[in-house]
């Protein structure tokens, strides 16, 4: 009789033990949350003289350090694409999974974030203003904010994709507002319109200094654009709104330690923190 017991006794313990190891693989194979991370400008430490203070300037140095572990890790970075099957619960993505973003299209993405990124094999988004491509900057200059031709951009296409940034409506007001909040519903769709044409139709846009009401976010809409992203730290949820999306900014003062914490948000111990706090809310 006690052989028996000790035989149930195993049976149970050995199921118990394959139930849990499926739900702890189910747990964790597949992002629930994708973490948006978004830079501005890269420029080598030794190079940079003015801007060591800018918390959108990061180093050349540490970009790398990060693409090179987001690389030995296993991670997938997401495309405009694959952002629509997630949020639309069209397709289950890995739970390393990240979306890499540029915003404004500085020259730097093209002479130093290219080359990384390919050599990592990483895909990446470049946010265009698009009324800067026009600009005559000369020869690569530091101490310049710079900004890509479209022959810069196309060459960076493959590993980047494009997002907008407005063509004309990047500008910061005396009184803090940027255009988005103060020009007519006309001069906005009619710039929005002119930016997204000149970008392949692309369907990702992303707000001038976060600026946007609800009213701002129906223009987006209207003007063909299906996801706008704002300046809100956090991550992105399929049951998120389409047109206020996070995003987790990358500055100098983000350690590597804190860029792996950001990016390891579907890992089962974040995972399991979450259930805790949900179950006992």
């Amino acid at each position: 009789m006690k052989k028996k017991i000790t035989v149930v006794v195993a049976l149970v313990v050995l199921i118990a033990a394959a139930v849990s190891s499926l739900f702890i693989i189910s747990f964790t194979k597949k992002a629930d949350m994708i973490p948006v991370l978004t830079y501005h400008r890269l420029l080598l430490e030794g190079e940079n003289k003015l801007y060591k203070n800018q918390p959108d300037v990061l180093s050349v140095e540490a970009f790398e350090k990060q693409m090179k572990w987001l690389h030995d890790n296993g991670y997938h970075t997401m495309t405009i694409h694959e952002l629509d099957q997630f949020l639309n619960e069209k397709k289950e993505f890995p739970a390393k999974t990240v979306m890499i973003q540029f915003d404004d299209g500085r020259r730097d993405v093209k002479h130093y974030a290219y080359s990384i990124l390919k050599k990592y094999d990483l895909h990446a988004i470049e946010n265009i203003i698009t009324s800067r491509t026009n600009r005559n900057d000369g020869p690569w200059d530091p101490d310049k904010h710079q900004f890509m031709k479209m022959n810069d951009i196309k060459d960076t296409l493959g590993v980047f994709e494009l997002g907008a940034h407005t063509d004309n409506l990047h500008n910061l007001g005396e009184d803090g507002k940027g255009d988005m909040l103060k020009k007519s519903d006309e001069e906005i769709l009619k710039d929005l319109k002119l930016n997204r044409n000149l970008l392949n139709q692309t369907e990702l846009f992303v707000y001038p200094f976060g600026h946007y009401t609800s009213h701002t976010a129906d223009l987006i809409k209207e003007a063909g654009f299906k996801y706008a992203f704002t300046t809100k730290t956090g991550y992105v949820s399929q049951n998120d709104d389409p047109y206020q999306l996070a995003r987790q900014g990358i500055g100098p003062k983000v350690t590597i330690k804190d860029f792996e914490n950001i990016s390891e948000v579907n890992s089962f111990k974040n995972k399991a923190k979450r259930f805790v706090k949900h179950i006992t809310n």
